[in-house]
């Protein structure tokens, strides 16, 4: 992320991950910094550098999303969601630029008078639209061709001197005003996100706009915005959202599988990937985990090729998987492949390497430069270690609305579920169940919170068994409560 840009970001534990990152990068410079050193990322990935940023966020981001999750809360709450645009195409070119700021002098006047946006004399239009924007004061009117301030009237005449010293002394504001921080379409997330919404003081709260999700989906003119106010609004933009899968082509599989199953709805992703192509200086981001379970099995989600795509190829751009950042936009397929097998696991690098090499879309004589091949999950830990400190890295960052035991009950489910993905698993765990049992009352809260603490009839009693025994896979501690939950 480029500092002074503009974000939209998606649901969910990678979109959450992100804002704890840069809050980190903003907050906590030098931790942030240890691991991106130890992850060697500016050598390795010069897109980091050339198209994001290390420092804090000096300038601040303007947030532009669908969907406005807790992040961006979290974001304007740290002090980075805090560039302010306005509703005019023209000013904001002029603070894009630099030749306006936020705090007022006679020198703002004299730019939009230059730039043909007011004029001199001032007429009512004029006068109205500065004292909207904060340029000049709210008490400040316009009656009989002049300003009309309090009991002192004052030429409007940009080029006398003395209209000007009494127009810098009676009538010209301090700070611009009415700009906006963050426009959304509609917000979701946990229970303390509406609470902290509820709770905003009437500054914070004008700084957001929910508005129409065509203005923010839609770079093209219409009757919600015009384009030449986004393109100057949406400076920088970085479009983040993630996928389930990635071909080697360059396709993102985001809503639905090979056998027609539909996963999610496409939402506005395809639109965002799509104006990341259209504004200038913008990047689409997608990003993924390099692999998942399925059928008891570790799969990789970077794929040579599936059935089905979201997002297709010729709109690929920037790629990131736990293991690093694939820049796609104007390569080569050869390059697009390499980039892609680059950030893959490990694990499966020399599968996928062996596909592109038949297709022909690799050279046959390539072989994996030793520093790919330590994609593994031990690495990512090595490299969270690295911040020195754990806690710097939370799971849940942010905090939750599970308890304690809903978490723990999760993670048995999750593991029982991928335990029986299988036929034979299936009877495997089932005989292990069986013959599992909780001597110690150490599951009782556990076996209580899903009804099974006194099981009556064969299913109940076996589902018991099934829910100890994963518990015991994941070894869970005795003390699982949440007494503050």
């Amino acid at each position: 992320m480029k500092d002074g840009g503009t974000l939209q970001v998606g649901i969910g534990s990678l979109g959450a991950a992100l804002v704890h990152s840069a809050i980190l990068r903003h907050k906590d410079n030098d931790h942030w910094r240890s691991v991106y050193d130890h992850l060697r990322i500016a050598e390795r990935f010069p897109v980091a550098e050339t198209d994001g940023g290390t420092g804090p966020f000096e300038r601040g981001l303007y947030g532009c999303s669908e969907m406005m999750v807790d992040g961006f809360l979290y974001l304007m709450q740290a002090g980075i969601l805090r560039r302010e645009v306005f509703e005019h195409a023209g000013l904001q070119t002029l603070i894009n630029r630099g030749e306006l700021s936020e705090q007022v002098t006679m020198a703002s006047l004299d730019v939009l008078r230059r730039e043909q946006l007011i004029d001199s004399p001032m007429r009512a239009r004029d006068v109205a639209w500065l004292v909207r924007l904060g340029i000049l004061r709210d008490s400040v009117e316009f009656r009989g061709g002049r300003l009309l301030v309090g009991s002192e009237s004052v030429d409007g005449d940009l080029d006398d001197p003395q209209a000007r010293e009494a127009i810098e002394s009676l009538a010209l504001g301090s700070r611009l005003k009415g700009g906006v921080t963050m426009h959304g379409g509609f917000y979701v997330g946990p229970e303390s996100f509406y609470r902290a919404l509820r709770d905003l003081s009437d500054e914070r709260r004008d700084q957001i706009c929910m508005t129409s999700v065509n203005f923010i989906n839609h770079l093209y003119d219409h009757r919600f915005g015009d384009q030449r106010l986004k393109v100057a609004q949406r400076l920088h933009s970085r479009f983040v959202n993630s996928t389930m899968m990635y071909t080697l082509g360059g396709a993102a599989v985001s809503d639905g599988l090979a056998d027609g199953r539909v996963v999610s709805g496409v939402g506005g992703q395809y639109n965002f990937v799509a104006m990341a192509h259209e504004l200038p200086g913008a990047r689409s981001i997608v990003t993924l985990r390099a692999t998942r379970q399925s059928g008891g099995k570790t799969l990789s989600n970077i794929v040579f090729n599936y059935a089905h795509c979201t997002i297709p190829r010729h709109l690929r751009d920037i790629v990131i998987t736990e293991y690093g950042i694939a820049d796609l936009r104007g390569q080569s397929d050869e390059q697009v492949y390499l980039r892609l097998i680059r950030i893959a696991d490990s694990r499966f690098q020399p599968g996928l390497l062996k596909q592109a090499q038949k297709a022909g879309k690799v050279a046959a004589d390539f072989r994996l430069p030793a520093d790919w091949c330590d994609n593994t999950p031990e690495a990512v830990q090595a490299a969270i270690a690295a911040g020195g400190d754990a806690d710097v890295f939370p799971a849940f960052p942010f905090g939750r609305d599970f308890t304690d035991e809903e978490l723990t009950l999760g993670k048995a489910l999750k593991t029982l579920k991928a335990a029986t993905a299988t036929r034979r698993g299936k009877l495997w765990t089932l005989l292990q169940a069986v013959r599992a049992r909780d001597h110690d009352n150490c599951f009782a809260s556990l076996l209580e919170r899903m009804g099974l603490a006194q099981p009556s009839g064969l299913r109940a009693k076996l589902d018991q068994r099934l829910v100890i025994y994963g518990l015991q896979l994941n070894d869970t501690p005795t003390d699982t409560g949440n007494p503050e939950a």
